[in-house]
């Protein structure tokens, strides 16, 4: 099973379509073994995703102004 590295700006309920995707079952059944985290504060998940520690983000629209490329 390959490894998916998710992570998220904050985990919230907002973010619930992704968790579910996680708890279902819906990764595993692909062969993907789903990894996730939380960035640190103060961090979008974008700059893990940018840097390739992440495969997949989940970020606010609100957190658009955190990070700056």
């Amino acid at each position: 099973m390959d490894k998916i590295n998710i992570q998220f700006t904050l985990f919230s309920a907002f973010y619930s379509p992704l968790i579910s995707t996680m708890s279902g079952g819906f990764l595993k059944a692909e062969g993907l073994d789903p990894q996730w985290s939380v960035s640190p504060p103060g961090v979008s998940a974008i700059v893990a995703l940018e840097d390739g520690s992440a495969h997949v983000v989940q970020s606010a629209l609100s957190e658009s102004g955190v990070h700056v490329t």
